[in-house]
């Protein structure tokens, strides 16, 4: 009886280790498309509009490597799906970026199309509208060549939203 149970036992710490591991290499996280995939399908942002100087930053680099702007707090008003913001791509930079918004935990608030280098999303349309508080939140940014879209490093990047 004591070797029927102690077969049992390793076959399930067999099967539920197989099954861990396919999941561990099947899942690479949620990528912007997935690796390998079309991306043709990726077009650049409708909002996007010339850059100025948001948020009154101006940058600098070279075009042999991506700027990745960030800030710490992003500042918009509560029950609205139509906020303020700066995103944008440094005018300088080689590559589109397709930016996320998600909040602690992993709800994708905002995702925009491609934003060309020099452009900026001045205004985005959340999910939806979110109550006052102080929010922990990420934006990552997913590059793309110039050139054909080919996917390349990202960044991401760490922030309070702040809804008032």
């Amino acid at each position: 009886m004591k070797k029927k149970v102690s077969i049992i036992i390793i076959a399930l710490i067999l099967f539920i280790g197989g099954l861990t591991i396919g999941f561990l290499l099947n899942n690479d996280g949620e990528r912007i498309p997935e690796r390998g995939n079309d991306t043709s399908g990726l077009t650049e942002d409708s909002n996007a509009q010339d850059i100025g100087t948001p948020g009154g930053i101006i940058g600098s680099g070279t075009a042999d490597s991506i700027s990745i702007p960030g800030f710490e707090k992003m500042t918009i008003p509560a029950n609205q799906k139509t906020v303020p913001c700066d995103i944008f791509n440094p005018e300088y930079n080689p590559c589109y970026f397709v930016a996320v918004i998600t909040l602690d935990g992993g709800a994708e608030i905002y995702r925009s199309g491609l934003i060309a280098p020099g452009k900026a999303i001045y205004q985005l349309t959340l999910a939806a509208p979110l109550d006052k508080g102080e929010y922990p939140a990420t934006l990552t940014y997913y590059c793309y060549s110039l050139n054909d879209k080919t996917e390349l490093n990202g960044a991401t990047t760490h922030f309070i939203l702040e809804v008032t």
